[in-house]
């Protein structure tokens, strides 16, 4: 007998087709267009028609309906003048199921990737499956196998799934949707309860409320203490997932997963979980996991352009997109998520009206397209329009609505380098990324600032030097401004230099010491509403001022040497009094420092009276307040940051000295000792180190990058010495150094640091 498929491109259609053609029948089918699926399965062997006509049926035909076609459909009236037998679309399934051991997956969401994950982990035992997506390690939604396991999606969307005789089964959750069907929460409920009853092994979420309610047989999976199964412990590790299971009294740990967010390390519990049952060997799961590549349209990478990251997804209820874009969002860190938003269905737009509103809290920006009827009327007061504007009132990040026709284009010039764009739902909506990839990106227009009236001005020519060198100039367009020693800004007038300003995208401040990396110049960004690279001026202004740093760190429990701070003031107005103080307080040898400089200027290590009015004498030339610090014997020891909350700390460098003191020869000059880009340590006391400078990071309220420094005495005790906010970047400077031993080039460092920096600018724009 010869199938034809109403709607044969259709994803739960088209899998049945290609068992069919798998197991020798003779299959037919149209659908309103072409796509990719039709083509392949034509290829298969399949007679394929474009739109939809009674001619296609003159010969006798099982036809393939499903819950959507009408009593009216040209192709269904004429199976039903031609008494043709007819089958619902479940009603082919149930009988394909029959003598299988079938293993069904259903749930509100993460039916698709858990039934294409335990599809994956079966391919060894050759399964058949139909699922409701492409699985993308088969580039198929469904194949004949040769054992006698069936996988398959059981779909309670039109009450269906309760059709499937069931050997195994997993509930994902249960949530209020599809309400078109079940009319009352009860009655979706009462579906569930009866799909549970029916399978041999059950795992079911032992998170979800609702199933907790029902208390099915079987094994519950989950983070509940209580669950049979249970995650302890996970973490994301960009684009993969990392987690220990403990069943049965054995724990299961570090099970890496090719997906991202905590959702999926559920769905991947309970796959681990059903397949344990079913016998698979442990070993056999685990590379099953790590080479899973997911399911077309569930965070499919689409592309990238001008390093913007293109992805499309399915998801179209909110619950789908809060959980997908948390996922990314765990993924990315601090770059900025575009969401591309094309609302499905006027009833789903109805019945989670407010869940659509606050959906996108992940979000940096979300650009709305109109509804998607997917063949549903209009339905009065439920518009584009209307959602829009309720998004955009809600949400503290921009929302824009562009119309379908002009929507690719708009997005397109809207979009910079290191974006990460993301489609959601169930429409046409998954054309957009490829539309936009046809387009031109623009890259970051940056103003580079270089110079200043510190001490350290030649240092900061060397570093900009090294940072503009070291980027890519597919992503980014330089417009150089340079400060002059005496405070002026080089060839332009201020209003000028604001002007050209205010054509950028982001200000990268490379300057150090006093008029630069001292807040000064970041108020002035901020005064300006331009994003810039690292710490911002209240933060700038407390690190480059040794004393506070010290401050704050001693009230958060990090160890600082003892030190007394002074003005110039207090040494020209009463100097005697000064000394005295100084030489009661501390023994030689020991340091006085400029107070707002780096590390390499203004730094005297004294061993008398005298050197104490020369080094006063000498930092007077150069600042306004200076400390005198006892000595700390112990390893200088230097820790390279970059990013904001989350910011990584690399190992340690060692600075070797060539003299008492790390000089400005010592450190930039071609006779300076290089330093060791990973000091040696035991790994308690690396990390106990890394553990202080990352509370001396936060409690300093550094963002982007930084170096801060410590002495670690034999003891194992780390001793704070500083915070450098705008760290030297020049061919000699430990901070690119430190990098460079974790792998981390100088291009990714500005890469990662201009992150940190739009970052900055858009949580404190969405805070403030």
């Amino acid at each position: 007998m010869r199938y034809h498929f109403i709607g044969i491109g259709g994803i739960g259609m088209s899998a049945l087709a290609r068992i069919l053609l798998k197991r020798g029948v003779k299959v037919q089918g149209s659908d309103a267009e072409a796509s990719y699926v039709t083509e392949g399965l034509q290829k298969a062997g399949a007679e394929i028609y474009t739109g939809h006509s009674a001619d296609y049926l003159k010969t006798p035909c099982t036809t393939v309906y499903g819950t959507a076609i009408k009593s009216d459909h040209p192709e269904y009236k004429a199976a039903v003048d031609q008494k043709f037998p007819l089958l619902h679309r479940s009603d082919l399934l149930a009988e394909l199921m029959e003598g299988y051991r079938t293993l069904l997956v259903a749930g509100t969401h993460g039916k698709t990737t858990t039934s294409c994950l335990l599809t994956h982990v079966l391919a060894h035992l050759s399964p058949t499956f139909a699922l409701g997506g492409i699985a993308l390690n088969f580039y198929s939604n469904g194949d004949q196998g040769n054992s006698d396991y069936f996988v398959a999606e059981a779909d309670e969307s039109d009450g269906t799934f309760l059709k499937y005789p069931s050997y195994g089964a997993i509930i994902t959750n249960v949530e209020e949707d599809h309400l078109d069907y079940w009319k009352t929460r009860e009655a979706l409920i009462e579906g569930f309860k009866q799909f549970a009853q029916k399978p041999t092994l059950l795992w079911w979420f032992a998170d979800d409320p609702i199933l907790r309610s029902l208390s099915p047989h079987g094994h519950s999976y989950g983070f509940s203490k209580d669950a049979h199964l249970q995650i302890t412990k996970w973490r994301g590790d960009g684009f993969k997932l990392v987690f220990d299971l403990t069943f049965q009294g054995k724990t299961y740990a570090d099970v890496e997963l090719a997906l991202i967010g905590k959702h999926n390390v559920e769905n991947g519990a309970a796959v681990f979980g059903m397949a344990l049952e079913l016998g698979i060997e442990e070993s056999a799961i685990r590379e099953a996991f790590r080479t899973f590549k997911g399911v077309k349209r569930r965070l499919e990478k689409k592309g990238e352009k001008r390093a913007v990251s293109f992805y499309d997804d399915y998801a179209h209820h909110p619950t789908e997109i809060m959980t997908t874009l948390k996922g990314i969002r765990e993924a990315i860190g601090e770059k900025r998520v575009v969401v591309l938003f094309q609302p499905h269905r006027y009833t789903r737009v109805r019945d989670c009206w407010n869940e659509f509103v606050t959906a996108f809290d992940e979000a940096d920006v979300v650009f709305m397209t109109d509804i998607w009827a997917a063949g549903e009327k209009p339905i009065e007061g439920i518009t584009t329009e209307k959602l829009f504007q309720e998004i955009k009132a809600a949400n503290p990040f921009p929302v824009f609505y562009h119309p379908r026709a002009e929507y690719s284009a708009a997005i397109a010039a809207f979009l910079r380098p290191h974006d990460v764009v993301i489609s959601v739902g169930a429409g046409d909506i998954t054309k957009v990324c490829g539309e936009i990839l046809q387009h031109e990106i623009s890259p970051f227009r940056l103003a580079v600032c270089q110079g200043g009236r510190s001490a350290e001005h030649e240092v900061s020519l060397r570093s900009a030097k090294v940072v503009m060198e070291a980027m890519n100039p597919e992503l980014y367009t330089i417009e150089l401004f340079t400060i002059t020693k005496e405070g002026k800004w080089l060839k332009n007038t201020l209003p000028e230099v604001t002007e050209k300003l205010l054509t950028c995208d982001l200000a990268f401040p490379i300057l150090h010491g006093p008029y630069g990396e001292d807040g000064m110049l970041q108020g002035f960004f901020e005064t300006l509403g331009l994003p810039y690279v690292g710490a911002d001026y209240r933060a700038c202004a407390i690190t480059m001022d040794k004393a506070w740093t010290k401050h704050i760190a001693a009230r958060h429990g990090v160890e600082v040497a003892r030190f007394i701070e002074f003005t110039m003031n207090d040494w020209e107005q009463r100097p005697q009094e000064t000394l005295q103080k100084i030489l009661k307080e501390f023994k030689f040898p020991f340091y006085i420092k400029a107070l707002h400089l780096g590390s390499t200027f203004g730094v005297h290590k004294v061993k008398n009276e005298q050197q104490i009015k020369e080094a006063i004498e000498n930092i007077r030339r150069l600042d306004y307040s200076f400390l005198v610090e006892e000595e700390i014997i112990g390893r200088e020891l230097e820790f390279g940051f970059i990013g904001n909350f989350n910011a990584a700390v690399a190992d340690p460098a060692e600075v070797i000295l060539s003299e008492e003191i790390h000089t400005y020869e010592n450190k930039y000059s071609a006779n300076g000792k290089p330093s060791i880009p990973k000091a040696p340590m035991p790994p308690e006391v690396l990390a106990r180190g890394k553990e202080i400078a990352t509370t001396v990071y936060h409690a300093t309220r550094c963002m982007g990058l930084a170096r801060i420094d410590f002495f670690l005495k034999p003891d194992g005790t780390w001793v704070l010495n500083e915070v450098n906010p705008m760290p030297g970047c020049t061919p000699t400077s430990v901070y690119p150094l430190i990098w460079k031993s974790e792998g981390v080039s100088m291009t990714e460092v500005v890469d990662r640091v201009i992150i940190a920096g739009l970052h900055r600018k858009r949580y404190h724009d969405r805070h403030l």
